[in-house]
């Protein structure tokens, strides 16, 4: 007689991301049925959901998943609260698993975050620009965290002698006042840092410049009449520093013939990836859709599981 041993495993979901979830049960699921890669286990997945930004039930959450007796805490969190959460695993000294850029977090060796350090990918967005030859580009960020994202990018940059121009988005204000001036200043190559959300917005408001209110459904706000900033032109190029540009419908651009280049960590060949989606049909085909595209966040937690 073989003896099974469980172990089980704790995760932490906002409502807003059941992709994330399914994907944890089917990286499970693989490893269960697998004979090779744990034999004589059965991985349990308990599963626990929150909502965004709710730092005081997430706390509550994860202690009651610690006295189920969970292993490891996988946590595809962001911000504070995933930073509270592994708090809490040091402190007992549980594995914390985790997805996300984050620099002011020092980890000890119980929590392992698989996201691409920022020292590698300032290294991949220097080698970018110099295979385009740009010594001269705009960069345009939303916040003080896209500075920090490439210092060690501005670091090369000077040795280098690149003529660099920073432009910050101002907070409440349209993303199109920044833009102007990146237009004065004659800029034709920039670096584009923006949450993931935000690109497309951040792209239409490079493609007009709102002056009168008129209502635009995928704004969310009134516009009238639009005029062309014209950042948007087959002599602009874009280099966007988010690893999930993929996951954007950018149909509405491509007849400026602009170049709009970012980086992806995913492999749209990757037989996992594949074996992922026929899962995913197979098991969830009410959240089925052929048009699933797989975020950086999403290939890292199975990357982390399987």
């Amino acid at each position: 007689m073989i003896l099974i041993i469980s172990i089980s495993i704790g995760a932490v979901f906002t409502h807003d991301r059941l992709d994330q979830e399914i994907a944890f049960k089917l990286a499970i699921k693989r490893i269960n049925s697998d004979r090779i890669i744990l034999p004589h286990t059965k991985l349990i997945p308990k599963i626990e959901h929150i909502q965004k930004h709710d730092s005081f039930h997430a706390d509550k959450k994860v202690c009651g998943l610690l006295h189920t007796g969970v292993v490891a805490i996988f946590d595809p969190l962001d911000g504070y609260i995933s930073r509270h959460l592994q708090s809490i695993c040091d402190a007992l000294d549980i594995p914390h698993l985790e997805t996300r850029w984050d620099f002011t977090t020092k980890r000890d060796d119980l929590s392992v975050n698989l996201y691409p350090k920022p020292n590698v990918l300032a290294r991949a967005y220097i080698d970018i620009v110099k295979a385009w030859n740009w010594d001269q580009f705009a960069i345009v960020y939303e916040d003080n965290e896209g500075l920090i994202r490439l210092q060690d990018f501005f670091k090369e940059a000077e040795t280098l002698n690149w003529r660099i121009k920073l432009h910050q988005f101002k907070p409440g204000k349209p993303y199109r006042e920044t833009f102007w001036k990146v237009k004065n200043d004659g800029e034709r190559n920039i670096i584009l840092d923006v949450k993931n959300e935000n690109i497309f917005r951040a792209l239409k408001h490079v493609s007009f410049s709102i002056r009168e209110p008129y209502y635009d459904i995928n704004f969310g706000f009134f516009q009238k009449k639009a005029q062309q900033v014209g950042l948007i032109t087959e002599s602009h190029s874009y280099l966007i520093t988010q690893l999930d540009l993929h996951t954007i419908d950018l149909e509405d651009f491509k007849f400026g013939k602009t170049k709009i280049t970012a980086f992806k960590l995913i492999d749209d060949s990757n037989e996992e990836l594949k074996l992922l989606r026929e899962d995913w049909r197979t098991e969830f085909p009410k959240y089925y859709s052929s048009e699933i595209s797989v975020s950086a966040k999403l290939l890292l937690l199975l990357s982390i599981i399987i």
